[in-house]
């Protein structure tokens, strides 16, 4: 997606513009536009506080959230908890929010946070287990990576059309894929 993105700049010569993602979920267009270096900022927004959680806690404190990601084991036990965190998310720092909807979108069957259950079930029975794609050092390096541009990073968590309503559509480049239910 992010080489047509690129190509779309290109030919309408929209370069210059920062590139928006009012329903960004995992923002895999605009941060791989980033890192090419095809726009000098991105903005970030997603309503779900989980996910706003997630990439706020990334770019604004990297270091505690790579300790949580250290010290939590792929397993049924690490699941139970970060599933309880992010249930409970009244009463837990945002770090903490959005460290555990980062960890069930990492090890639910299709990333789905809300109500997904574990890869390989409860019973850990299935051909894939938990930690089929909680693989640290490599999830490590994709944080690490995201923080180093984290000061060409906005982020905020708004409905998705007051996000765009905000924003001077001359100088902003609009990514628009809300999500479906």
């Amino acid at each position: 997606m992010s080489g047509l993105l690129a190509d779309i700049r290109r030919l309408n010569e929209l370069g210059d513009r920062s590139i928006a993602e009012p329903f960004a979920g995992g923002a895999g267009a605009s941060i791989s536009l980033l890192y090419l270096e095809e726009t000098t900022e991105i903005l970030i927004n997603d309503f779900d506080k989980a996910i706003h959680d997630i990439w706020w806690s990334i770019v604004h404190h990297t270091s505690a959230f790579l300790k949580l990601l250290d010290e939590t084991q792929a397993n049924m036990c690490g699941w139970r908890k970060q599933r309880k965190i992010y249930k409970d998310r009244k009463n837990r720092s945002r770090i903490r929010r959005g460290f555990a909807a980062f960890y069930l979108n990492r090890c639910n069957r299709s990333g789905i946070i809300m109500n997904g259950g574990p890869i390989g079930g409860v019973e850990q029975a299935g051909e894939w287990k938990l930690d089929a794609r909680f693989n640290k050092k490599d999830l490590k390096t994709r944080c690490e990576k995201i923080a180093e541009y984290g000061e060409r990073i906005q982020i905020s968590s708004q409905d998705g059309i007051e996000f765009i309503s905000k924003h001077d559509l001359a100088s902003t480049f609009f990514f628009i894929d809300p999500p479906y239910f």
